[in-house]
């Protein structure tokens, strides 16, 4: 944690030195308590829900939604747990996205607590629509919510660099935002064969 911190001030440093910002009206400070408060609040949710559980020898009320995709190159692979949306009393409701390519298929998994259920269907209801293509919306939750994940090097190099920089400039505003992107944006992370 204290590594992460020393890196927003690092950045805050540097945008005083190039201008972007003054001296004392840098966010860095602002940014670090921000990642740290949703570092917990995820953490939290977690252990209440999953880890305590399986400690005490019981099975975590979880549900899963798989979703197969064929005929696409393996593109993309997300191993995740994130906040999706909060409670009343500003507790993060989490779910983990498993996202696992391979030659001939692609699978993503979906998986939440039991208890908020209707929520994350609520929060993600094309995930629950078998007809509806996945792809769109599956790209975007990933860019939206998932802070670490891997990009095949040929896919992403096939891609034009006004794309490259229109991904990695939403991406770096979703981290702080949580919006999703706009809707005639093409930033999917997926490739038919």
């Amino acid at each position: 944690m204290y590594a992460l911190a020393n890196q927003f001030f690092k950045l805050d440093a540097s945008n005083v030195k190039v201008g972007l910002t003054k001296p004392g009206e840098g966010a860095a400070a602002h940014m670090a308590a921000h990642f740290r408060n949703k570092a917990w609040r995820l953490f939290r949710y977690r252990s209440q829900k999953f880890d305590t559980p399986r400690s005490n020898g019981q099975q975590p009320q979880m549900e899963h939604q798989i979703i197969t995709m064929t005929g696409l190159k393996p593109t993309v692979a997300v191993s995740s747990f994130f906040g999706l949306a909060e409670e009343e009393s500003g507790d993060t409701i989490g779910v983990a996205l498993t996202v696992i390519p391979e030659a001939e298929k692609t699978t993503a998994i979906l998986s939440y607590a039991v208890a908020h259920s209707d929520i994350i269907k609520k929060a993600l209801p094309s995930f629950f629509d078998e007809k509806f293509d996945p792809r769109k919306p599956l790209s975007n939750l990933i860019l939206q919510r998932v802070e670490n994940f891997t990009l095949s090097p040929e896919f992403y190099d096939g891609w034009s660099e006004d794309k490259k920089k229109k991904v990695v400039e939403y991406f770096g505003k979703s981290m702080q935002t949580g919006e999703a992107p706009p809707e005639d944006a093409d930033f999917s992370l997926f490739e038919e064969k």
